[in-house]
This record gives structure tokens, C-alpha cells and sequence, in this order.
């Protein structure tokens, strides 16, 4: 299940960890292959009569935001999808939103698990890429999900992008 929307005061604590990695899948949905056998459950037929089948994970499927995430989530390494020997240790938080990934803790351990991630032939091998741009590494200040984290200071705000949205007051 996709995690529900809770009160950020959940999130907080992640940010007294020294550092955190950030990693995004770039164009996600349209790289997730849909396996042969699983394909006649995407069929569709126009109004000429002519039959369609995906070979890709459509955007748009009501389920293709869960499969994305339960997908970035074992690329990850969270507990929660995969055997003990393969999760990420205690000391680190691992929060995925969809196609986003983020380690949270000692600074060594995230920048180690960023490499783990940049080097794993898990997305290559899945057809994704990771987005550079949004690539980041032992970071203590980052914008993340919409909001802008500071782990020097313990403290989270709207992101930029957030605040440009809003409007004016006066």
C-alpha cells in the first residue's frame, strides 16, 4: 500500500539524522515492463475493432502508482519488501514516495547506500535510470517531496517550488 498522508510532525525526526541520499527514478512509469503473461490483462480494443496490448506500465492505471512504489521500494532495500539480508540497516530511515528515495542517518552509511544504489544493476536491469539532477549524496540541507530539510538546524519547511505556488499575501 502506498503510505497514507500523515502529519508531518511523523517525518520530524528524520531530520536529526546527520545526512541523507536522495535518489528519483526518471520517467519511471514508462520504463516498468508489463511481463508477457500480465500484458492480456492490458488489452484494449478502439472503435474500429482493433486490439491493443501495453508492453509498458501506463501512468495513468489506477495501480501503476502502487506497483511503482513497491518496485522503488525494493530497489531501495526497505524492510518492508525485502529479505532481512538485503534491507537497509536500523541506524537508517529509507522513506519512498512512489519513484522517490530517501536515507536518512550516519553520513557514511547514506553516502554508502547511494553507492549501493548508483551501482546495483537493479534499475538498469528494470529499464530505469535515475534522474542526475536529483541525484544527491550525504547532503544536510535538500528539498525532498515539497519541502526543504536542514539536518545542520533540525528543521523542514516548504520546498521553493511550494512557496512559488503559493499565492501573494499581503
Amino acid at each position: 500500500n502506498l503510505p497514507e498522508l500523515v502529519h508531518i510532525s511523523r517525518f520530524l525526526p528524520d531530520v536529526y539524522g546527520q545526512a541523507a541520499t536522495i535518489r528519483d527514478l526518471a520517467l519511471s512509469f514508462f520504463s516498468v515492463e508489463i511481463p508477457v503473461y500480465a500484458r492480456e490483462l492490458y488489452r484494449f480494443e478502439d472503435s474500429d475493432g482493433a486490439l491493443y496490448e501495453m508492453t509498458r506500465l501506463p501512468m495513468g492505471h489506477s495501480c501503476s502508482p502502487e506497483l511503482m512504489h513497491i518496485l522503488t521500494a525494493v530497489l531501495a532495500g526497505h524492510p518492508r519488501y525485502v529479505l532481512p539480508e538485503f534491507a537497509v540497516g536500523n541506524d537508517v530511515t529509507v522513506r519512498i514516495w512512489i519513484d522517490n528515495i530517501r536515507y536518512t542517518g550516519p553520513r557514511d552509511t547514506v553516502v554508502s547506500l547511494g553507492e549501493r544504489l548508483d551501482s546495483m544493476e537493479g534499475p538498469s536491469a528494470l529499464g530505469v535510470l535515475w534522474k542526475k539532477k536529483d541525484s544527491q549524496t550525504g547532503v544536510t540541507q535538500y528539498e525532498f517531496l515539497g519541502a526543504f530539510w536542514d539536518h545542520v538546524r533540525h528543521l523542514v519547511r516548504l520546498g521553493a517550488k511550494n512557496l512559488f505556488k503559493l499565492p501573494i499575501s499581503i
